[in-house]
């Protein structure tokens, strides 16, 4: 939730809900994920008038204990998610490699920066070997056989200050970077949010008075 405004120029969810397990997919395959103990969903005991056991094989939809976030969590997270469908619009971020450098150009309301150039030979490297998700040790070896020694320390207080001008994004552990290459993508974009106001129309002129028949001679 913290990292979403880094986000925000790119596509948001449509919203959130909670999982669903499904018949054939991993968290039913698979006990060992984490949900164990399924059960039919509610509507199959309503429509139908059969034992469980039965309902089970019969089932494609299935419930389980409550699990994962609490709702106290899942408002802030729905919260975020509607910030980031409102912000997307007017938020940018992009980069231009230039070869020796890289350029990055953000417009994203929660970082007060809009140009950065990445002229360090190692961090243009470092943010290219970015394009794929990398731990930091991971990161700091495929330095090292492009001839960049550099401690995994160094490469983590790196990652750190890029987290914090939101050019990467970290889970797990892994680290990529979210600045897609730069090809016009405010042209592409439409805010629907906020319509703009409609034109005020042009004042008309008070009508003259059309002039008196002339009579015939």
């Amino acid at each position: 939730i913290e990292q979403m405004p880094a986000l925000h120029h790119l596509p948001p969810p449509d919203g959130i809900s909670r999982i669903a397990i499904e018949r054939f997919s991993p968290y039913f395959d698979r006990p060992d994920l984490g949900f164990a103990n399924l059960r039919p969903a509610a509507q199959y005991l309503m429509n139908y008038d059969l034992p469980e056991s039965e309902l089970l094989d019969l089932g494609y939809v299935f419930a389980a204990q409550n699990q994962g976030i609490d709702e106290a969590v899942g408002e802030r997270l729905r919260g975020a998610v509607e910030a980031w469908r409102r912000a997307f619009a007017r938020s940018r971020l992009s980069q231009t490699d230039l070869g020796a450098e890289i350029l990055l150009v953000s417009r994203r309301a929660g970082f007060d920066w809009t140009t950065l150039r990445l002229t360090d030979p190692m961090q243009v490297a470092a943010f290219r070997l970015l394009e794929q998700p990398h731990t930091a040790p991971g990161l700091a070896g495929k330095l090292a056989d492009a001839g960049f020694e550099r401690g995994v320390d160094e490469v983590c207080r790196l990652l750190d200050d890029w987290r914090r001008l939101g050019l990467v994004f970290t889970d797990a552990g892994y680290y990529v970077h979210v600045a897609p290459d730069s090809k016009n993508q405010d042209l592409m974009r439409i805010d629907v949010s906020e319509p703009e106001p409609a034109p005020e129309p042009e004042p008309q002129s008070e009508p003259q008075p059309e002039p008196a028949p002339v009579g015939a001679s």
